[in-house]
């Protein structure tokens, strides 16, 4: 029994060395705390910002959000569309699946309902630019919902960051338990006032988003509408040339240059595209905004319209 005993003293004095020098007066317990949330303070700033002196993968904070935060790009760029774009040269229409009629995709469904709904002063064969906001708005509503996952992820990770690193500071000054619960309480405290204000500065920023003007001066902007445009303007050179093929244009050829060519002119031949007085304007209707090279006589301006909406929804989530 007096080993027992002794043993027992032996670890009660143990736990009483860990609280250090008794602190008999306020402004002794007052100088313990503050020591306390120094080192806290100091392991915290470590976790965001030189996350390599952290003793542990789960406390570097930096590496965590920064993996979320790539996640979170990955996912607006994938799923934040509520209709998916098409690649330039996909079919806008497709067989029904009854096989009865056309199915048109969903984005030029809207394209083409906005264009309607959307009618302004604007004079025959122009497209009131208006149209771009509602359709953005549409296509980005998915934004919000996704952006609120993201930030309670980040909330969550952050306070569980938080909490561990609470733990080793906590026994690293042998807090009491009374002590380690008020502390804690405070921590998550910051967590759930912290996670208010972030979620209504986001609401705030994605009520921002859904009613400013469109507006940008990122160059990507500029650079993949132009390459749209390219894409288009070489699909209309070969949706002219299938139907104006140049072999035709051989006939008109001097005997003696086919003769002596033959097949190299014939090869030759089949790379060009051939417009003369007679055909331009089936060029111009392939590849000009106002071209009507459908039963639809606004395809052209569609797909300007699509291209442009897409460029921005790219940019903008960036």
């Amino acid at each position: 029994m007096q080993d027992q005993a002794a043993s027992l003293l032996q670890k009660e004095k143990y736990k009483r060395a860990m609280y250090g020098s008794p602190r008999v007066d306020h402004s002794q317990r007052q100088a313990y705390l503050l020591s306390v949330v120094n080192e806290y303070h100091n392991m915290a700033y470590k976790a965001l910002h030189s996350s390599s002196d952290m003793p542990t993968n789960d406390l570097k904070l930096r590496g965590l959000t920064g993996d979320a935060n790539e996640d979170f790009n990955a996912k607006i760029e994938r799923d934040g569309h509520l209709h998916n774009f098409l690649k330039i040269g996909e079919l806008v229409e497709t067989p029904a699946d009854d096989g009865r009629g056309l199915k048109v995709d969903p984005l030029y469904k809207v394209i083409r309902e906005e264009m309607k709904a959307n009618r302004g002063e604007e004079l025959a064969g122009m497209v009131n630019p208006a149209v771009l906001k509602p359709l953005y708005r549409l296509q980005t509503q998915k934004w919000e919902g996704i952006a609120e996952k993201h930030l309670e992820k980040i909330v969550l990770t952050t306070t569980d960051v938080a909490l561990r690193i609470f733990g080793i500071v906590s026994e690293q000054f042998g807090l009491t338990r009374r002590a380690k619960e008020q502390l804690q309480a405070r921590i998550l405290t910051f967590q759930e006032n912290g996670m208010s204000t972030a979620m209504a500065k986001l609401r705030e920023l994605c009520e921002h988003n859904r009613t400013m003007a469109l507006q940008t001066t990122d160059d990507a902007f500029s650079t993949r509408i132009y390459d749209a445009k390219l894409q288009r303007f070489g699909l209309g050179f070969g949706r002219f040339r299938d139907a104006h093929p140049p072999q035709k244009y051989m006939a008109m050829l001097p005997g003696d240059v086919i003769t002596k060519g033959g097949l190299q002119v014939s090869n030759a031949f089949s790379a060009w595209v051939i417009v003369d007085k007679d055909n331009v304007s089936a060029l111009f209707e392939e590849v000009h905004p106002q071209g009507r090279r459908s039963q639809m006589a606004t395809q052209n301006i569609q797909d300007e319209i699509h291209d442009i909406l897409e460029a921005y929804y790219m940019v903008s989530y960036f």
